[in-house]
């Protein structure tokens, strides 16, 4: 019974962060967390909120991760067996 409790509570937990964090738009989180806002929470909990509430994604989530990307400077081929032996 114990262990159908937390395997529940488990999943439930992961289903929340999954939705949040990767189905959820970024305006739909803005928004459900001023709403959250408006209840009372610990410190720590109304902090994380008011974050949420300020973020300016633009659209896609907030991960700054959208700037310009450079190629690595020394590209290497990648070898995945050693080279066949010369006969003599």
């Amino acid at each position: 019974m114990l262990q159908t409790v937390l395997t529940v509570l488990v999943v439930a937990c992961s289903a929340l962060y999954v939705t949040w964090t990767l189905l959820l738009p970024a305006a739909a989180r803005r928004s459900l967390a001023q709403r959250l806002l408006r209840g009372r929470w610990p410190k720590p909990v109304a902090a994380r909120l008011q974050r949420l509430a300020r973020e300016s994604g633009g659209g896609c989530g907030g991960c700054g991760g959208c700037g310009p990307s450079t190629p690595p400077q020394d590209s290497k081929p990648i070898r995945w067996a050693a080279p066949p032996h010369k006969r003599q």
